[in-house]
């Protein structure tokens, strides 16, 4: 499980349509970062399941760990129009 940190003050400070750009940006990171047996989910709101069938639980910590930073470092353009 994963939950984007902060999504409501992005919703609430620039509107829904920048919390969506949010979503987008990170989702589209994590897709990038998956293999393509990997699944990944929007489960709530601000949550998202990634399921790695073929990943060993150390593995996929270091996967995690990856996207966290990769989602970190990436510019995320909010759209408020």
């Amino acid at each position: 499980m994963a939950d984007i940190d902060y999504l409501r003050n992005i919703n609430n400070t620039y509107g829904h349509l920048a919390g969506d750009a949010a979503i987008i940006t990170i989702a589209n990171v994590v897709n990038k970062l998956i293999h393509n047996y990997d699944i990944v989910a929007r489960f709530g709101g601000e949550e998202f399941a990634i399921i790695m069938p073929e990943t060993t639980p150390e593995k996929a910590a270091l996967r995690v760990e990856e996207i966290r930073q990769t989602i970190e470092s990436t510019p995320i353009e909010l759209t408020t129009t």
